[in-house]
């Protein structure tokens, strides 16, 4: 299933590049690009979510899809194919997911939408819908906790934030995934995860910015302590520490 996203989420960069669209332009309507993509609306839907979470598209009810950054930048690509070693970039990696995302909770609060809200809870049913133990539940529940994660970002509308997040997504997501091949063999984990990315869309519509912020650092937290747990008993791939404190 990733497999085939990318593959949709590759032909809809490349159609707004050789069409040439710019910000603000309007993309044909979702059933006709599903028939010019040649794939199924359900699977064209979860790459337009991705790209919307990346800041590259938006969804406007009952207007269309428009076009929000036309073509990635130099940082983007540069950041993609940075050489990943595992043991230098993962620390530093923890630290740039926590800059972005306490931050983050806190601006969602006071700046989410309803639209912004809607689409966090349809990410956190997608999430639900990959618990089991099946392999490609792993990576699809891995998926959509990344783009939750980008959605809390996205919901900022802050446009800088979304570019630094956006060239980050190539490490983000093998860090995560990575963290995810040992966390779901965890009773419970799953299910923690699930709660607090619950609790945190809740405060997040209630406005709430201290408590999702709270939220948001103890999810992280959790994520880091585990991640430092499992390396001392040696069960996560390599040995890893935290290079200083965040919270």
């Amino acid at each position: 299933m990733k497999k085939k996203r990318d593959e949709v989420i590759a032909q809809l960069k490349e159609l707004i590049k050789t069409k040439m669209y710019t910000k603000g332009s309007k993309l044909p309507a979702e059933r006709d690009l599903a028939e010019m993509l040649g794939v199924s609306r359900s699977l064209l839907r979860e790459a337009i979510i991705t790209l919307e979470a990346w800041g590259v598209l938006e969804s406007v009810e009952r207007q269309g899809i428009f076009v929000q950054t036309p073509f990635l930048s130099d940082f983007t690509d540069s950041m993609q194919f940075m050489p990943f070693w595992l043991e230098d970039l993962l620390p530093q990696v923890m630290e740039m997911r926590w800059i972005l995302n306490v931050s983050a909770a806190e601006l969602a609060a006071h700046r989410r939408t309803d639209e912004d809200l809607m689409k966090m809870r349809a990410c956190i049913e997608k999430l639900k819908s990959g618990n089991g133990e099946a392999e490609d539940k792993k990576k699809e529940r891995s998926y959509w906790e990344i783009m939750l994660h980008n959605l809390y970002i996205s919901a900022t509308h802050n446009k800088i934030m979304e570019r630094v997040n956006e060239g980050l997504a190539s490490l983000i997501e093998r860090n995560t995934n990575l963290s995810n091949e040992v966390f779901m063999t965890i009773d419970d984990w799953f299910d923690l995860v699930v709660s607090q990315h619950e609790q945190l869309v809740q405060a997040i519509e209630e406005k709430n910015a201290l408590k999702a912020k709270a939220i948001m650092i103890q999810h992280l937290e959790d994520s880091i302590q585990k991640i430092e747990k499992l390396s001392e008993e040696g069960l996560f791939p390599f040995a890893y520490k935290r290079t200083l404190p965040l919270s």
